[in-house]
């Protein structure tokens, strides 16, 4: 909407100085409202569309590291700075959109285990795929006793063998 187009026909058509001066003061209060309204709309723009590229890395980098992962961590596979405001912003806004989706979901992680959020301090957050979960790491088997043990029993010979006395 061109609000200039609209000042000079009111200052045209009004002859009233102080009327002018209101209704150019009304057309002002829209116009601001415009741009942020705009503004508003082009984050949220681009927050949508980074959204695909951040899941992706999300869902690439807790799978391969087998661990919830944070937000900077996120940020520094996609080249964005975690120290650097907009681009914080821009992943904070991207995960929380994608958290309102049902497309991600915040975890506690401590001690290797995934947790409640209202479990941990806020340095232990951490952000995973919705559905996925760490893969737990097998159970080392039970160490066989060595080869002289198992003979030393097989031959009835180990020490302390009060059978033979």
């Amino acid at each position: 909407m061109d609000f200039t187009a609209i000042k000079s026909a009111i200052a045209a058509v009004c002859t009233d100085a102080k009327l002018s001066t209101e209704l150019a003061a009304v057309v002002d209060r829209h116009e601001r409202r415009a741009a942020r309204a705009a503004k508003k709309t082009a984050a949220s723009d681009s927050v949508a569309a980074f959204s695909s590229t951040l899941l992706a890395a999300v869902t690439e980098l807790s799978i391969a590291l087998n661990t919830p992962v944070r937000l900077a961590d996120v940020g520094t596979k996609l080249d964005l700075s975690n120290r650097v405001p907009a681009e914080r912003a821009l992943l904070a806004k991207t995960f929380n959109f994608l958290q309102k989706a049902g497309q991600l979901r915040q975890v506690g992680f401590r001690g290797g285990e995934v947790l409640s959020v209202s479990e941990v301090n806020n340095f232990q957050r951490r952000w995973i795929p919705t559905g996925w979960e760490p893969v737990k790491a097998a159970a080392a088997p039970a160490e066989e006793p060595a080869p002289e043990d198992v003979e030393a029993s097989e031959n009835g010979d180990a020490e302390g063998d009060d059978a033979t006395e």
